[in-house]
């Protein structure tokens, strides 16, 4: 099982001043767990890791800057003294069917600035645009000519600002939290020839990324050919 490296969505660098090293790579904790059998779902295969960072020296991050813009367009980066990680990982993958498979992975990322000189305030909180909770799953399905998917996503609420004072959701630059599924099927009407239908946000929910409503419901028709 490869090491888990948690995904900063911060666009998180390790930086230092000229001619100091920045801190090592971090420490990384993995233990895999293989479950033949479980309950009526045969062959499931299940895993978790446990993830661990140092805490990163000269964390570079962004900060949605609310007060030049409310809706969050303007995003100048910051540098914290010292941020820490922590979390696990979750995850499975089942043949319900011969023709059926579920997948899943649950992962929860605890990131915190443990210090930062320029905004001592900050200690404590969230580092910016890293949700704590995502959750994604998805059902596969192939039998004969047909094949479908449908997939489904959750992801928690994260905050724009260093101090995590955008609490209120719902509204211009704020990171909803949010769950959505999304949906394909098709069918191989020759060896060349296949027509498919792909649904997206099919729960129709609306939540805000930033200054971004997320698009409604779409329904599309494909026709797929193969040379």
């Amino acid at each position: 099982m490869h090491p888990f490296r948690s995904s900063v969505l911060t666009r998180a660098n390790v930086t230092g001043p000229a001619g100091v090293r920045p801190c090592k790579a971090p420490y990384v904790f993995s233990t895999p767990s293989v479950l033949p059998r479980m309950g009526a779902v045969p062959m499931l295969m299940s895993g978790r890791k446990l993830f661990a960072q140092l805490p990163q020296w000269n964390l570079i991050y962004l900060q949605a800057d609310l007060a030049a813009d409310p809706n969050g367009k303007i995003q100048p980066y910051r540098n914290a003294g010292y941020a820490r990680i922590r979390g696990v990982e979750l995850s499975s993958k089942g043949q319900i069917l011969p023709w059926l498979q579920l997948r899943g992975t649950y992962t929860y990322n605890n990131a915190q600035i443990t210090d930062n000189p320029a905004i001592p305030n900050s200690v404590g909180k969230r580092v910016t645009y890293v949700p704590r909770h995502q959750a994604p799953g998805m059902l596969l399905a192939a039998r004969t000519k047909w094949s479908a998917s449908l997939s489904g996503r959750y992801v928690g609420h994260c905050f724009g600002t260093d101090l995590n004072t955008d609490v209120v959701t719902g509204v211009p630059g704020s990171f909803d939290p949010y769950f959505m599924i999304s949906g394909t099927v098709a069918y191989s009407v020759t060896r060349h020839v296949s027509v498919n239908v792909n649904g997206d946000n099919l729960l129709d929910r609306n939540y805000f990324q930033s200054s971004y409503l997320a698009p409604a419901r779409a329904v599309y028709l494909g026709l797929r050919l193969r040379l």
